[in-house]
């Protein structure tokens, strides 16, 4: 088979655009108050040819890292909607502009009026994605987060211990370098993981990117 990219050319833009703005992230909050540091205990020196580590000091979260964490969340809800997209106009409905349907559980996901707009097979598909809670849960975070971020700004809470973050470029330096960055949580009564906001972010990125490549293996090769 010849593969092509074409039909979902633009969500793969997004996705990518989507890991620029995590990249941008990590980058941001290593930028938060930095102070030299020597390397921590759980660090083998020996095993990085850099001889420091940063550990950025904050006491108040930057705004524009909750707006760098909305953009980054925004851009993968869209690529799985230019998905949808692309399967609806496979089906004769290019005038169509249907969301890729993200639901609270099975039974609302086989009533989106979205469902519509695709071939029985794209159905079939979207539903062995599991696109809700109860499901294949990454995605419907993305689908949660991404309605509050248009409504209001994501608080960020930091939480935990640092983690060890490796930059190919560094802000200070411009060169590779190991950081230590707090771990920022989304702080939400939604109930959102509590997991560090990079580690989530990039866990609903290869969430989103499986779709789109099962996708394409399944509808747009030829």
């Amino acid at each position: 088979m010849v593969k092509t990219l074409e039909p979902l050319a633009d969500a793969y833009a997004k996705l990518a655009w989507s890991d620029v703005h995590i990249k941008t992230l990590i980058a941001a909050i290593t930028q938060v108050e930095e102070s030299v540091t020597p390397p921590a205990a759980t660090e083998d020196a020996s095993a990085h040819p850099y001889d420091r580590l940063f550990r950025p000091l904050s006491a108040e979260i930057p705004t524009r890292l909750a707006f760098i964490v909305g953009d980054a969340i925004h851009n993968m809800r869209i690529a799985l909607d230019y998905l949808m997209s692309a399967l609806a106009a496979a089906n004769g409905n290019a005038d169509r502009q249907p969301t890729f349907p993200v639901c609270q559980d099975e039974e609302h996901l086989r009533k989106h009026r979205s469902i519509k707009a695709v071939s029985k097979m794209a159905r079939w598909f979207i539903e062995r994605q599991q696109p809700y809670l109860t499901g294949y849960d990454r995605l419907w975070w993305l689908h949660r987060l991404d309605i509050i971020d248009k409504h209001r700004k994501l608080s960020l809470l930091e939480h935990g211990p640092p983690e060890g973050v490796f930059l190919t470029t560094s802000p200070s330096t411009g060169a590779g370098d190991w950081y230590m960055v707090p771990n920022y949580w989304i702080e939400e009564p939604s109930g959102a993981p509590r997991l560090s906001v990079v580690i989530l972010l990039k866990e609903m990125l290869s969430c989103a990117t499986l779709v789109v490549d099962a996708a394409k293996e399944e509808f747009f090769t030829t």
